[in-house]
């Protein structure tokens, strides 16, 4: 996504708290949607969660072992560590210990929120949860962040960073066109 089809993307979400968070987390972390669906405030065993004092956002839980879908921790965005610590203090106040719920209560699946956000804003049907992952992967490389950083930091080999999205980095092929 683009700066603005992002933007639209989170305005159509406004009103729809859960949606809304699920967008944050994922365009500034790049976690997978079951990850940040699975997400708790808390320290747990069967799936992850954000140390806020830490800073750290644990994608898999103590008691989850490793898979090919790589889900290393890591350091939470500077920009979502505010809407993080507001969630947090009224979830926990209210006895609410998932990060993504409707109503009190988990959401395994987004349905129709997502389908709405996405019409609202005018994006088309291919954009599904998961281009918040490509997204994060795209702004951090035009930012000029190192392809292997990039790789730790989503859980991706360096390989797939460089293959699928590194003509987004400003270095693409520089030093072929200074030669």
């Amino acid at each position: 996504l683009t700066r603005s089809e992002a933007a639209r993307l989170l305005w159509a979400a406004r009103r729809t708290e859960h949606l809304k968070r699920f967008m944050l987390i994922g365009l500034y972390s790049g976690t997978r949607s079951e990850a940040i669906l699975g997400r708790r405030w808390l320290p747990s065993m069967d799936c992850g969660w954000l140390d806020l004092d830490a800073g750290v956002l644990y994608r898999r839980g103590a008691g989850e072992r490793e898979t090919r879908k790589r889900r290393p921790p890591v350091k939470i965005h500077s920009r979502l560590m505010p809407w993080l610590r507001r969630w947090q203090a009224a979830d926990l106040a209210s006895g609410i210990c998932q990060v993504c719920h409707y109503k009190a209560r988990p959401i395994e699946k987004l349905r129709r929120s997502w389908s709405s956000a996405r019409s609202a804003a005018g994006l088309a049907k291919d954009v599904t949860p998961h281009v918040l992952r490509h997204t994060r992967v795209t702004w951090s490389l035009q930012a000029g962040v190192p392809t292997w950083e990039v790789a730790g930091f989503v859980g991706m080999s360096e390989e797939t960073v460089r293959q699928v999205y590194g003509h987004h980095s400003p270095e693409h092929q520089a030093q072929a066109a200074k030669s």
